[in-house]
């Protein structure tokens, strides 16, 4: 897939959860981000390899399927989100790093935008959304030292890492 899978993403989550009860813990899933893994948008990618390029350069590509590609991405996160919050009774917040342009104009040069590229500030990509599910209790948080640490190093890890744009 060239990427972590939402539902692996959940099971880290519940794990890291119940093992550290007294510590926040931050999921980063990379869905509904590109690449799209979803039947539909797998089948997308591979006939339109650089779809976000064809875009920005003017290529003709239908934007409505890649709105349903990244729908699709869209709903498999959140169906491992739903998993997380139906796992867990406490606060949790769910909420994203940017947002994404589908070919809205720019500013100051009126062009249209795809994707989230460097140095640009819409609307579109600064405003992002933040929701909290109901929950029965707050974590009490403590600041004792983590327990262990897990360092990964090597091939595969650096592989994903350079496919994600990382390294």
């Amino acid at each position: 897939l060239d990427t972590v899978p939402p539902q692996i993403v959940s099971d880290v989550v519940i794990r890291a959860s119940e093992e550290y009860p007294d510590k926040r813990i931050i999921g980063h899933y990379l869905q509904p981000h590109a690449p799209f893994i979803g039947e539909f948008g797998k089948e997308l990618s591979k006939t339109d390899i650089w779809i976000w390029n064809q875009l920005r350069y003017g290529f003709e590509v239908d934007i409505s399927e890649i709105k349903k590609a990244y729908e699709e991405n869209l709903n498999r996160v959140l169906q491992s989100v739903e998993r997380v919050t139906n796992s867990l009774s406490c606060k949790i917040v769910i909420t994203s790093d940017h947002g994404e342009m589908m070919g809205e104009r720019q500013r100051p040069i009126p062009v249209r935008g795809y994707e989230h590229s460097e140095g640009i500030y819409t609307k579109e990509l600064l405003t992002v959304p933040w929701y909290t599910p109901e929950f029965t209790h707050r974590r009490d948080i403590s600041s004792h030292p983590r327990k262990k640490t897990h360092y990964y190093n090597n091939a595969k890890t650096e592989e994903k890492l350079q496919a994600l744009g990382y390294r």
